[in-house]
């Protein structure tokens, strides 16, 4: 089980987040996936592949036709798009 320590433990895990993401999607949960899509955006050492994000990833499958998750990939695309080294 995933405790409230564990997730503040883990908040800025990219990784984590999207892993998290596709649970809650497998399970239905398209508000929780998406949140947890967001965080692995938006944390320190963020996860902007695009591609696999929109279009890979098979758990994500459900959520990719939600409002929130397609105006989240824009900002994902462009930072993909952007990216310098």
């Amino acid at each position: 089980m995933v405790n409230e320590d564990f997730i503040i433990a883990m908040k800025d895990d990219a990784w984590f987040a999207i892993f998290t993401a596709d649970s809650y999607a497998l399970m239905g949960l398209k508000k929780e996936s998406i949140e947890w899509v967001e965080k692995g955006v938006h944390c320190k050492m963020p996860f902007i592949n695009y591609h696999f994000l929109s279009e890979i990833d098979p758990y994500l499958a459900n959520i990719r036709g939600e409002e929130r998750f397609k105006k989240l990939m824009e900002r994902v695309k462009y930072e993909w798009e952007n990216f310098e080294v």
